[in-house]
């Protein structure tokens, strides 16, 4: 697992037949003669095992709606109501890859992500369209590593034009909206990207994140339509 993708190139430790899951709970389901994940099963995973010096401490990303399923002894998902709208896991798995929501993470993980590391990392302020501007970022870039339909056959949603921007671009967006949502300045949001190494963020990265951060996400903001 990999932030907005599973990597599909590393070896998979073990194999379950889904038929075999139907008898594990409600949220799977049977479509198209086909085993899928419903809209009440976890959509936004993170791996469990990481430390707070790693080169990313948290990595997230979202289940599709069917072939996959996390091993809870390397990946662990948030559980949220089955009407939790696409756009509120998107945001949050936009928060979850950020420096910012690392940066929290870091404070308190050891050698996993645990729940009560999740649970006590506090949530942008964001508005309704600052939740859709990121969803829509996050989307674009969870669409790219080939994920197109979550949990329950929700498709991923993307902005407007997003598919023209680089993917810097859209990280250092999602960036500024993050410190936009903690109302952080720049001088601190230099303390937050010293925590990572130039692997992690590279210097043009961050020069791109703080020229938005300090033009009061304008640019960053511009991305609010969702596609016809």
């Amino acid at each position: 697992m990999d932030q907005y993708s599973i990597n599909e190139e590393k070896e998979f430790r073990r194999f379950v037949d889904p038929e075999e899951l139907l008898d594990e709970g409600e949220d799977l389901e049977t479509k198209d003669a086909e085993v899928r994940l419903s809209s009440s099963h976890p959509t936004v995973t993170f791996r469990h095992v990481s430390r707070n010096d790693d080169t990313r401490t948290m990595i997230a990303t979202v289940l599709p709606e069917s072939e996959f399923v996390y091993c809870a002894g390397y990946v662990h998902a948030v559980d949220h109501d089955s009407e939790t709208s696409t756009e509120d896991l998107l945001a949050l798995l936009g928060y979850f890859n950020s420096f910012t929501g690392g940066w929290w993470a870091r404070r308190i993980v050891d050698r996993h992500v645990t729940a009560p590391v999740i649970n006590n990392i506090p949530i942008p302020e964001w508005d309704e369209d600052q939740i859709q501007q990121v969803a829509n970022l996050a989307g674009e870039l969870t669409k790219r590593n080939g994920i197109n339909t979550l949990p329950g056959g929700n498709p991923v949603p993307t902005g407007r034009d997003t598919d023209e921007l680089e993917e810097m671009e859209i990280i250092a967006r999602i960036e500024a909206l993050v410190a936009k949502g903690y109302d952080i300045e720049r001088e601190e949001l230099d303390t937050v990207l010293s925590d990572f190494t130039t692997k992690a963020a590279s210097n043009d990265l961050r020069d791109r994140i703080q020229e938005l951060v300090a033009g009061d996400t304008a640019e960053a903001a511009s991305l609010v339509e969702d596609d016809d």
